[in-house]
């Protein structure tokens, strides 16, 4: 079985000097814009994220990268988007995911699903029952 090439758009926060250009094209093969601020290119891989960290590990450091998306849609008809948070956004994203998980399953979750130890009734259901 062989690998698929993924087509990856790179867009760039800044343009590009023809050395940079040049440097990051050693490294993998790409097609510029007219002013060097999307790049294409073919990456293999097994799957578009693969292809997308693969692309990111291989030229984040020589580029200045803004996103990276898959330039055709996969068998689900979704393209994928990368991109690259600060580190502040990124942690106060992963803190507000935290929270929430933690509200769903303490609020509501804990209170509604069926326990085996209850009879296969809520908590709810089973505090009513006794209560009665």
């Amino acid at each position: 079985m062989t690998m698929p090439h993924h087509a990856l758009e790179i867009l760039l926060t800044r343009t590009l000097g023809p050395a940079e250009l040049r440097d990051a094209a050693r490294v993998l093969p790409l097609a510029a814009n007219h002013n060097a601020t999307r790049l294409m290119t073919l990456v293999h891989a097994k799957t578009p994220h693969q292809a997308a960290r693969r692309l990111r590990h291989r030229l984040g450091a020589r580029l200045p990268i803004d996103v990276i998306t898959t330039h055709y849609p996969d068998t689900d008809h979704k393209v994928l988007l990368n991109v690259a948070l600060p580190a502040a956004a990124h942690a106060a994203l992963k803190a507000a995911a935290r929270t929430a998980i933690f509200d769903f399953i303490e609020g509501w979750y804990n209170l509604h699903r069926l326990h085996s130890s209850l009879g296969y009734r809520s908590p709810a259901e089973y505090e009513t029952a006794l209560a009665a």
